[in-house]
């Protein structure tokens, strides 16, 4: 695992790792750089620097966590690869900085930051980021889109990029993700909607038809998704899993490698929260457990050094009992139920 890019891992191999005793309630991952939120509020980062990406002011790599500023913190996320970051301040603030190449960060500009600066004066709840696009829910339900826009990800009807939050219909939400060029949210009622890039079934629309605009998945009640790459997973109100999208490496968890254009189930077990990587997944079920499936080259699985075989069907990681998950393009991370943090790949993805 390069010392410059490390998420403060070790170079022993795939196996998990500790990365300090501290204890931590959110985290945010990507290739290159991690974000986490300790007990206190406090908001660290560490891993590569370029560009700002860490929020301290510079651009120099750090293998281990480094607090940002002194204010208290209650969410945390980032550019789904590693470009930009994205936090909410326990008032409701929100804040981004790093890369800025499609006004990503807010800012009404095209101007990277290397700290955090303040994006409007409203007060938000989410913030979650896509492939140099992003979305915030305001405290109201209100769904605001800025950044790239190739592909309609922004949800504005049309394909232009935004360097300032603007609000995606009227309608109030509770959970939104954004992958490469394809976007999702679920509204207060638990309506499921998809938006964006459709090459391989993405959007769980049962075609290949791209959208500008949000489309309702289905009529089901949804409470969690997630997207990073060409799949999405999401959890159904009664704890049901399901996948759709890119299956090439056995990321649906199908026990095939064959791409859906629809939502499919895994399994029968019930789920509280689920992580897409790039081509891989994790999953937290409602006993405590993780599981991961799909693409294992660099260890994301977390099934030792000795194992980088793809899996196409759940296989658990360890035995423990964890609270949250999350994953980046190839490395994955967890908070145990004592709230110690842990981290597993190989190496960085390219």
């Amino acid at each position: 695992f390069p010392s410059h890019d490390n998420l403060g891992l070790n170079n022993n191999g795939q196996l998990s790792h500790v990365l300090n005793t501290d204890s931590w309630t959110a985290i945010s991952v990507t290739g290159r750089r991690a974000l986490a939120i300790r007990s206190d509020g406090g908001l660290f980062a560490w891993g590569y620097g370029g560009l700002g990406r860490l929020g301290l002011g510079d651009n120099t790599n750090r293998s281990s966590p480094v607090q940002i500023g002194t204010s208290s913190w209650s969410s945390v996320g980032g550019d789904c690869f590693h470009g930009s970051s994205f936090a909410i301040r326990t008032d409701g603030a929100l804040f981004a900085w790093g890369q800025n190449d499609f006004g990503q960060l807010g800012q009404g500009d095209l101007i990277h930051r290397s700290s955090p600066v303040q994006v409007g004066t409203s007060s938000w709840s989410v913030v979650r980021g896509g492939y140099h696009h992003v979305f915030a829910i305001r405290s109201d339900g209100a769904l605001f889109s800025w950044g790239r826009n190739h592909y309609g990800q922004l949800g504005q009807g049309d394909l232009v990029h935004r360097s300032s939050p603007v609000q995606i219909g009227t309608s109030s939400w509770t959970a939104v993700a954004g992958g490469v060029f394809t976007s999702f949210g679920i509204r207060s009622g638990g309506a499921l909607f998809s938006w964006g890039r459709n090459n391989v079934g993405q959007l769980g629309q049962g075609d290949l038809i791209h959208r500008s605009s949000p489309v309702q998945i289905g009529t089901s009640s949804w409470t969690a998704i997630s997207t990073l790459g060409s799949h999405a997973m999401a959890i159904r109100s009664g704890g049901s899993l399901f996948a759709w999208g890119a299956n090439d490496s056995g990321q649906l968890g199908q026990g095939d490698t064959v791409h859906r254009s629809s939502p499919t189930q895994i399994g029968s077990s019930s789920w509280t929260a689920v992580a897409a990587g790039h081509t891989f997944s994790v999953a937290l079920r409602t006993d405590g457990a993780v599981f991961a499936w799909g693409k294992n080259n660099y260890g994301q699985l977390g099934q030792g050094a000795s194992d980088t075989a793809n899996k196409s069907s759940p296989v658990q990681i360890g035995t423990s009992s964890w609270t949250a998950i999350a994953a980046g393009p190839a490395v994955a991370a967890g908070i145990l139920s004592n709230n110690i943090l842990y981290g597993w790949t190989y190496r960085d993805w390219e």
